[in-house]
């Protein structure tokens, strides 16, 4: 029998200042089925995507690869920083979401920030784990970068370590492509059965051991990366002999070799090192700007700090002190609340008095009775304390721009450099006759290395598969037990529904047989089968590899033929009866799928109704009381 993963049980959700919802909202997800009623843009994908960013955090797909500089960069997909923050009305820099969760016997709190895409905190069994904040996308620099090999004290990297060691998962990423790929069913209708790459590394985790997983995974990785490289110089070679034409090249078929090796991989580290540095410019111009926005931003706060303390000394010597001595007043006391001397213009020699004392001299002074002297002294001294901070601060912002100018200058002149060796290099390598039939040459050299990387990356992935479908085999038919019972259940027992196992034989894991003809691709069955073949595929692994799980599903019916609604309800029964949750978007219509659902597990319902708990207006709120599903609300 195969190992089963824990994955996290959802508890609880809470919302805090988020004005799409009336906050602060608490959703009970301790029930087998949970529907997110309302109608259109009343923020059901919204909340369904904050579910999961409350577990996960921002990320939104699988590990992703490019080529840049002739380099592979990797990167896991994320949301926009500012996804939350654009659905507020009223920006909110508090705004953020909290859930409970358990895995197995750990129990997890975790807070993230709506305003940005930031960890805030998180406990594990009742102990907060402390660690440094960061936002997500500077976190995931780092990471790729392995620049910093300080990624322990950041509060991300121990939250998903704490994750990988609750739930035995080889890495954060196969927790993110479960997550993500695997149990969140969006409205963009993915179908991950036909995606081979996707559907082999969901499967390589349960196979493989953590080791390997994270080697199969990079191997994917170069596979892509070759044969996008390849087919890249294949593209400019064909360009080039378009241009120069067939006879050209048939005149040049013989005796014709330049060795260019040597220069070509100067030229191309030069290459990679102008990439970096102009990386370095881009990242220092955009903390400058961010450094000089906070300048300007000190300044107008340091502005109105001093004409809220200029409007209070009016309202005091206005009301409180005579003419003469208001004069007088008018003329030093700017001077002597800077700490300046106003007559010779000393710093720091001048001490502000008291308001009932005199400012020159100390001693005190009659006052009228009918003023809170006192309020406004406390209003003063409070402005001037703040008048300070945001003096300092700008010492502080002055000097960061400072430095940072001088790192640009610093850059800006080391990029020239590498430019003009560049440059020097082209020229070196542009010497020979016939240019471009020499840059024919170079590309071709280019890519028969790219060919034979590609060719050994294959053999390498190849090895590596034939171990998933060795584990796969030996379980095949246990796992497929659990498919059919999904599969038949929508299906019906009218028809005839058989997944092979193809393994070596083809790139692709399993085939899928309808009423005894195969269906290669997505487009060989109906939309309604072909998202509940997809639905099966992604239950039956749930189900078969992990427990206790849970399974969002943006609006199951909206495309479901309704000849299939009862048969769509026997399929999401076998998942929560084996005892799992289902979490499902519902829109304002009369849905058999849903109610029935709703009816069937009744004591074990929680709805969420986003009419009441959204902030944005309903015209027709008699019209929805009608539907059926306004007897659960």
């Amino acid at each position: 029998m195969n190992n089963k993963y824990p994955l996290p049980k959802l508890n609880k959700l809470q919302v805090y200042n988020y004005d799409l919802y009336k906050c602060p909202l608490e959703i009970d997800l301790n029930k087998k089925l949970n529907v997110v009623f309302g109608t259109n843009g009343l923020g059901k994908t919204t909340l369904l995507t904050m579910l999961q960013y409350s577990v996960i955090g921002p990320y939104c797909g699988a590990l992703k690869s490019r080529n840049y500089g002739g380099t592979q960069k990797k990167r896991r997909p994320m949301y926009e920083k500012g996804f939350f923050r654009n659905r507020m009305n009223e920006i909110n820099k508090e705004a953020c979401v909290v859930v409970h969760f358990n895995i197995k016997n750990d129990y997890y709190i975790v807070k993230h920030s709506l305003y940005s895409n930031k960890l805030l905190e998180f406990s594990l069994n009742n102990r907060e784990v402390a660690g440094e904040e960061i936002t997500y996308e500077n976190y995931e620099d780092k990471f790729f970068s392995k620049k910093d090999a300080n990624l322990e004290k950041y509060i991300v990297y121990k939250y998903h370590n704490e994750l990988m060691k609750s739930t035995g998962l080889p890495d954060e990423n196969s927790m993110i492509i479960m997550m993500n790929e695997v149990m969140f069913f969006t409205e963009d209708r993915d179908y991950i059965f036909w995606n081979e790459e996707t559907s082999k590394l969901i499967v390589a985790k349960y196979f493989m051991n953590t080791k390997g997983y994270i080697e199969y995974e990079n191997a994917q990785q170069l596979v892509k990366m070759y044969d996008s490289q390849s087919r890249l110089k294949t593209y400019e070679m064909s360009f080039i002999k378009k241009f120069l034409g067939d006879e050209f090249f048939e005149k040049k078929k013989e005796g014709t070799t330049i060795d260019v090796k040597v220069g070509l991989q100067e030229l191309k580290d030069v290459q990679s090192d102008i990439e970096r540095e102009r990386e370095k410019l881009r990242r220092n111009n955009t903390n400058l700007n961010r450094a000089d926005k906070e300048r300007i931003e000190n300044r107008v706060k340091y502005e109105q700090c001093i004409s809220a303390i200029s409007r209070l000394d009016t309202l005091w010597y206005q009301n409180i002190f005579p003419d003469k001595y208001q004069e007088n007043y008018r003329r030093y006391e700017p001077s002597i609340s800077n700490r300046k001397c106003p007559f010779c213009g000393s710093k720091g020699v001048v001490t502000p008095k008291h308001i009932d004392q005199c400012f020159f001299c100390g001693e005190e002074i009659e006052t009228k009775d009918d003023i809170d002297l006192k309020d406004l002294d406390i209003q003063k001294r409070n402005r001037e304390i703040e008048r300070d901070i945001l003096e300092e601060n700008f010492g502080i912002i002055k000097e960061e721009l400072g430095k940072l100018k001088r790192d640009i200058n610093k850059i800006e002149k080391t990029l020239n450099d590498l430019l003009e060796k560049e440059n020097n290099l082209k020229i070196k390598l542009d010497q020979e006759d016939d240019e471009n039939y020499k840059k024919y040459q170079k590309l071709e050299l280019e890519k028969k290395e790219l060919l034979f990387q590609l060719e050994a990356a294959k053999d390498n992935e190849k090895i590596m598969r034939k171990e998933i479908d060795k584990g796969v085999d030996v379980i095949f038919q246990e796992y497929y037990k659990v498919f059919k019972k999904y599969a038949s259940s929508f299906f019906g027992l009218k028809q005839s529904i058989n997944l092979k196992l193809v393994g070596n034989n083809e790139d692709r894991l399993f085939k899928i047989q309808l009423n005894g003809s195969d269906r290669e691709t997505y487009y060989d069955m109906s939309e309604s089968q072909r998202i509940f073949l997809d639905l099966s595929y992604r239950l039956s692994i749930l189900d078969f590899f992990h427990n206790n799980s849970y399974f969002i599903c943006e609006t199951p019916d909206s495309t479901l033929d309704l000849l299939f609604e009862e048969n769509a309800v026997r399929t999401f029964s076998n998942y929560i009866n084996t005892g799992n949750s289902l979490i499902l978007s519902a829109n304002a219509r009369n849905s058999t799928l849903i109610i029935d659902l709703a009816e069937k597990y009744k004591d074990e319902l929680g709805i969420v109704n986003l009419l009441e708990k959204s902030n944005i207006d309903i015209n027709d709120i008699e019209g929805l009381k009608k539907l059926e599903i306004a007897k659960f609300l």
